[in-house]
């Protein structure tokens, strides 16, 4: 089967799936804003490199990244961030849901986040949660201005798993219509 193939086989039903991402529209507009327990900064106003370390905190309107380490990199008024998880914790992401009360939230152990572009690319053990719906993979791509994902069973450049442990993109898409969750039941959570 064909890259294309196997790329449309996990892209498109999520695609379809209605609401299972809208970025909050507003965001774009706001302030990027980071911080950390530690950090450096080296280079001039137009391209620089900032190492932050330790409990590294990235907003941007509603959207929040959360990381133990990160390189961001300021070139021509982009800014990209590779942000890092530890042996204890991963990477989050978490942002409003555009026109709804709701979150879109994330968790991996590496990421890199784009401000220019919006979009986030979410490395090993990735798991995602709109409302109920849950997705699970080794990475995906989410564009947040064009609330467009994209998700694999392997990280892309990583050697081609095989047998039975080759890993699979799982989707959990809830019953759409049936109202708040009845009393009694959880709801799922990211970790």
């Amino acid at each position: 089967m064909s890259g294309l193939r196997i790329l449309l086989l996990f892209v498109m039903p999520v695609l379809l799936v209605p609401g299972l991402v809208f970025a909050e529209k507003a965001d774009r507009q706001q302030v990027l804003r980071m911080s950390a327990r530690q950090g450096s900064a080296e280079g001039s106003k137009e391209t620089n490199v900032k190492m932050l370390e330790g409990d590294v905190l990235i907003t941007q309107g509603t959207m929040r990244i959360t990381a133990d380490r990160a390189i961001i990199k300021e070139s021509d008024g982009v800014v990209f961030a590779e942000l890092f998880g530890s042996g204890s914790s991963q990477v989050t992401f978490r942002q409003k849901r555009d026109g709804e009360s709701e979150f879109v939230d994330a968790t991996a152990d590496r990421a890199e986040y784009e401000d220019k572009s919006g979009v986030i690319k979410l490395f090993s053990k990735v798991k995602f949660k709109s409302g109920g719906d849950l997705v699970d993979s080794e990475y995906m791509q989410y564009n947040t201005n064009t609330e467009k994902m994209e998700l694999r069973n392997q990280v892309p450049g990583a050697k081609a798993r095989t047998g039975p442990n080759e890993g699979r993109v799982t989707f959990e898409v809830q019953p759409r219509g049936q109202g708040e969750k009845k009393t009694g039941e959880s709801k799922p959570s990211i970790k």
